[in-house]
Formats: structure tokens, C-alpha cells, sequence
């Protein structure tokens, strides 16, 4: 591979990484709030439990 070859497909691993990293950050906060979401409904349910059985 010539020095340009190179330096293209090293452009190119370089902006997909990028584009990785910005797509798991993405998850990431989907992850997180999906997860408050669960907390959330977890609080309602044992609070509707704790009314309705003592």
C-alpha cells in the first residue's frame, strides 16, 4: 500500500471509530434512562402493594 492508501484507510478506521463511540454513548444514555424508567414504575408498584396490603 502507498503512503496515501494508507493514510486513507486510517481516515477511514479513524471516523468510524468516532462514529462507535458516538452510536454506544447514544445506548448508553438509552440504557440509563430506560433503567429510571424501570426504578420508577418498581417505586409505583410497591406503593400501590403497600396501599392495597398494608
Amino acid at each position: 500500500m502507498t503512503y496515501e492508501e494508507l493514510k486513507a484507510a486510517y481516515e477511514a478506521a479513524v471516523q468510524k471509530c468516532s462514529e462507535l463511540e458516538k452510536e454506544n454513548d447514544e445506548l448508553k444514555k438509552s440504557n440509563e434512562d430506560q433503567a429510571l424508567h424501570i426504578e420508577h414504575l418498581e417505586e409505583q408498584i410497591l406503593k400501590r402493594n403497600k396501599m392495597l396490603f398494608g
